[in-house]
């Protein structure tokens, strides 16, 4: 394959079409169980269009307080940073959770969903780095 890759490179000339991970490779399901996983990217932002998210800066934590428009619930996503091999950045002042979403034109890459104390975007990055995982299950 071109990128020397074959699994989740759906674009790919000899990739296997996988356009999310399946659960042996989710690393929810890795560390959780059966009933969790890593949501898609379209499930992640589906939860920011239907809540207000502020950012959260205390003394006992940093980071997003997700909080649903409807039902007023409320999930806290630590501004974690993300690693490198061994090196942390941004932790503190930086959130970054992985989708289980590939980037479909990024054949090494994945989706994921950061954030900073003013904004919250969508991007894609190298698989390798070492990004939060805010697990889900049907319940």
């Amino acid at each position: 394959p071109k990128y020397g890759m074959t699994k989740y490179t759906a674009d790919v000339e000899g990739g296997d079409g996988l356009k999310t991970l399946q659960p042996g490779d989710d690393p929810a399901t890795a560390n959780w169980g059966t009933k969790w996983r890593t949501p898609t990217s379209d499930e992640i932002k589906q939860l920011l269009d239907e809540t207000k998210c502020e950012w959260t800066w205390d003394a006992a934590k940093k980071g997003y307080t997700v909080k649903g428009l409807k039902t007023g619930n409320s999930i806290f996503l630590p501004a974690a940073g993300g690693r490198n091999g061994s090196d942390l950045s941004y932790a503190g002042t930086s959130g970054n959770y992985w989708s289980s979403s590939v980037q479909e034109s990024y054949p090494d890459g994945a989706c994921y969903f950061y954030f900073l104390s003013d904004a919250h975007r969508w991007s894609f990055t190298y698989r390798d780095l070492g990004l939060s995982v805010r697990a889900v299950t049907e319940y």
